[in-house]
């Protein structure tokens, strides 16, 4: 009997007197994505009506979206220019209630160790615990590549889920959202 604690590889091995070892090999992956969000379609609010970005020295006005052009997002754009009190909010529906693990692909050339100090995220007005989460940059300014990043797993409803980040300072950049839920659920 096998119980998987974490993603990755094990290998198993079973020895007794007089019997040859036995090995086995085992992978723990996660199931297939059941839908992908683009956090552009999110609701985007400015604590002071403007998104900055400091490090290129321009400003978005008030009326502007922090959508920025990224060639490395699924998509080719990301949600950037974040400061204190700004908010993301993506809701979506779900045809049943059940667990469910959140992954957001986040891209930056800073790394942020621990994304409690940066961020407060809410599924559902529910806290999700950041303590322990991380995004690690993994390249130069302008080049870097989107890494997902997992939020644990949260209890979607039947009906409307809503994820909201409510930023404290600058962050990483946001671009999908994957959610995995148990088979049969539609998002």
């Amino acid at each position: 009997l096998v119980t998987a604690v974490k993603f990755g590889e094990a290998t198993i091995t079973a020895k007794k007197a007089g019997f040859a070892n036995g090995t086995k090999k085992i992978s723990v992956v996660r199931p297939p994505v059941t839908a992908t969000l683009h956090f552009e379609d999110a609701t985007h609010y400015s604590a002071d009506g403007w998104w900055s970005s400091a490090s290129y020295g321009s400003e978005r006005g008030p009326g502007a979206t922090p959508i920025y052009a990224k060639d490395s997002a699924s998509d080719g754009t990301c949600v950037a220019y974040f400061d204190v009190g700004d908010k993301e909010t993506l809701k979506f529906t779900s045809n049943k209630a059940g667990k469910a693990e959140l992954v957001v692909t986040m891209g930056n050339s800073s790394s942020f160790e621990d994304l409690s100090t940066v961020e407060t995220v809410k599924f559902n007005n529910v806290a999700v615990n950041m303590a322990g989460v991380s995004y690690t940059a993994d390249g130069e300014m302008g080049a870097y590549s989107f890494t997902g990043v997992s939020l644990g797993e949260v209890n979607l409803v039947n009906g409307e889920n809503t994820l909201e980040f409510e930023f404290l300072a600058s962050a990483p950049y946001l671009d999908d959202l994957q959610i995995y839920a148990a088979t049969g659920t539609t998002i």
